[in-house]
């Protein structure tokens, strides 16, 4: 598989901090291919926390799949509006109107499968663990937006922005390049809460948009599944194994039967690589073992 190395999912990008977490805990970072991926689990709910280590005033907004899940969010390091603040928990596409909100979690469900469409890697499932895999596709994506931001006085009462985010289902996938690019969970829709948000009074600070409301950065991580970690990356830092651990008498669909196939591929080629290197110093060759032990 691809080069890949594991730390915490705290991802810096300059003077800004990422973290996802499933279930409670924070997710393990895998950097593959340039990359920062983390295990998607079909039926957990996951949040994000960014947090800014500057002096200056940003906008930030939350976009899942190519979506905006969120209204902006003020970061002030330099603590100058009425609620400053440099940590931002992202739980939920928020759907808001004067001033009521519904709150839907953000949740890893299970990609729904299409036909075919022929233009994936080999049906028999060779080259999967070693095909090109395309990084700028949204789906399976996790973005941060990062705006340029200055103190905006407030000359009325204001609510909040609305918001209306695109709740559809994720499109359907074929088998097969589902389990290319690991998509086989994708971003769903959680639990449902009704909630109100505070009105803005006039003479109260916050941080507003700077006049051509200059993108800054972008903090993307891509969520993948496990089957794609433990193929691209190291097999004992996989939490999810289930899929992974199937017996071939267990294998009833053809998706099962490409990932058992590739799985046997990688084995192998895992097994090869523990073999001894032939001396070419003049001694004699050594003994090619292929067994794990």
């Amino acid at each position: 598989g691809g080069s890949c190395r594991l730390k915490s999912s705290q991802m810096r990008v300059g003077k800004w901090q990422l973290q996802v977490f499933c279930g409670g805990k924070e997710l393990a970072e895998h950097v593959i291919e340039g990359h920062t991926c983390v295990e998607a689990m079909p039926g957990c709910a996951f949040t994000l926390k960014v947090n800014y280590h500057g002096s200056e005033m940003h906008q930030i907004e939350l976009w899942v799949d190519g979506k905006a899940a969120t209204t902006r969010r003020g970061i002030d390091g330099a603590g100058a509006t009425t609620f400053p603040c440099t940590e931002v928990t992202f739980d939920g596409w928020e759907k808001s109107q004067d001033g009521n909100m519904i709150k839907s979690q953000l949740l890893f469900e299970e990609t729904s499968t299409a036909d075919s469409t022929g233009d994936e890697c080999s049906s028999s499932g060779s080259g999967l663990a070693t095909c090109a895999l395309d990084w700028t596709q949204t789906r399976g994506t996790i973005c941060v937006r990062v705006h340029g931001g200055q103190r905006q006085v407030l000359q009325n009462d204001t609510m909040p922005m609305s918001h209306n985010p695109d709740l559809r289902k994720a499109e359907a996938m074929s088998e097969k390049a589902m389990i290319k690019g690991g998509h086989s969970a994708s971003a769903g829709v959680g639990v449902r809460t009704f909630t109100s948000t505070r009105m803005w009074r006039a003479g109260e600070s916050c941080v507003g948009k700077v006049p051509g409301d200059t993108l800054e950065t972008e903090l993307k991580i891509f969520f993948r599944d496990s089957f794609f970690l433990h193929l691209r990356g190291e097999a004992n830092k996989v939490s999810s194994l289930s899929s992974l651990q199937r017996e071939d008498d267990a294998i009833n669909s053809s998706c099962d039967q490409v990932r058992a196939y590739v799985r046997r591929v990688v084995e192998t080629e895992k097994r090869l690589a523990k073999r001894t290197k032939v001396n070419l110093c003049g001694q004699s060759p050594a003994v090619i073992d292929l067994t794990d032990d």
